[in-house]
């Protein structure tokens, strides 16, 4: 929008103007990393909205499930307090382990139903189409 007056131009930028140019610069932005979009044919755009603290209850969620406390109670009775340490450290680090390598490929590998799409491309297609049956399935 441009005000002129006698003898000067003024510029004047609206919020409307303002929200047009910041969604172009985003979608620049996003159109020059298309390396995911071409090699895995994605054509959907991820909302990278995620806070810290989603972050952190996710992985909450992760380890600490209802199996924690269902079996705590059969665990505690067959081995005592020390097996149910140690099995619960061993368990512990394994699920904390699998953690990092889901953390380590999405980083890697920006997608969409992450796990079925990154079985499908590092192990293989039959296998990928195997585990989305199971996800659906199992849920």
């Amino acid at each position: 929008m441009t005000i002129t007056t006698s003898t000067k131009s003024l510029n004047v930028i609206t919020d409307d103007e303002k929200k047009v140019q910041s969604l172009n610069e985003v979608i620049d932005i996003e159109s020059t990393h298309s390396g995911v979009d071409e090699i895995f044919g994605e054509e959907k755009r991820l909302n990278r909205g995620l806070k810290q603290r989603h972050i952190q209850m996710l992985a909450l969620v992760g380890v600490f499930g209802t199996g924690l406390f269902l079996s705590s109670g059969t665990t505690l009775y067959l081995t005592g307090n020390v097996g149910m340490f140690l099995s619960y450290l061993f368990v512990g680090a394994l699920v904390g382990l699998n953690q990092l390598a889901n953390i380590e490929l999405s980083c890697f590998v920006p997608l969409t139903s992450a796990t079925v799409r990154q079985t499908e491309h590092f192990i293989d297609e039959s296998y990928g189409f195997a585990l989305g049956w199971i996800q659906v399935y199992a849920g």
